[in-house]
């Protein structure tokens, strides 16, 4: 029995003889496995330098998108004047037996010109019977009426159109501005005034 207890004392010195040297080596592991400073500051400069790498690629991206979609631009407001000229035209032609071959062609290829700017983004704006937005109209006159609300588009004078959602050229328009009917009589009563001249 003392055998057994001396080889169990034994056994326990030998591991508190070897326990120091077991918590340095654990030291000294945790010590590798921490960075320095300067190692610490070169990690969050090359985090940062990804980080603004990766914005810089979205970036790069977003601009080359944006330049491809807006590309065609300056054609596609040339083509919207002759979208006008299609509209003034077909406003001239008669509709008698001896034009209506013409106003047909005409129709067609003014269709097939809305429609190829239509599949490129080019949208109208629809004005007649809505609100005056300025972001989205231009107003060249003003209309006095009793029957239309304040800021009612009751006329469009120029077509307006937006390219991938933004306004390339607002339309033309004439908005309503409501009075009284007692202002109207007073505004039709009222003798022009003409200033002498010296």
């Amino acid at each position: 029995m003392n055998n057994k207890k001396e080889a169990k004392n034994q056994d326990t010195i030998k591991s508190q003889a070897q326990g120091p040297e077991i918590k340095e080596e654990k030291k000294q592991e945790s010590a590798e496995v921490q960075p320095s400073e300067k190692e610490r500051q070169l990690l969050e400069q090359l985090v940062i330098i990804k980080a603004d790498f990766e914005n810089f690629r979205k970036r790069a991206i977003k601009e080359k998108e944006s330049a491809i979609r807006f590309a065609n631009e300056r054609l596609i407001v040339e083509l919207i004047s002759l979208l006008d000229d299609f509209d003034r035209a077909l406003e001239n032609i008669s509709e008698d037996n001896s034009n209506k071959q013409i106003l047909t062609g005409v129709k067609m290829v003014q269709k097939n010109l809305q429609k190829f700017l239509k599949l490129r983004g080019l949208e109208q704006i629809e004005a007649v019977g809505k609100s005056f937005d300025p972001r989205l109209h231009e107003a060249v006159e003003e209309i006095k009426s009793t029957e239309h609300p304040d800021y009612l588009i009751t006329d469009e004078m120029r077509k307006g159109y937006k390219l991938h959602n933004v306004v390339i050229r607002p339309s033309a328009v004439k908005v309503a501005k409501k009075i009284k009917e007692k202002d109207l009589r007073t505004d039709l009563n009222r003798k022009p005034q003409i200033e002498e001249s010296i």
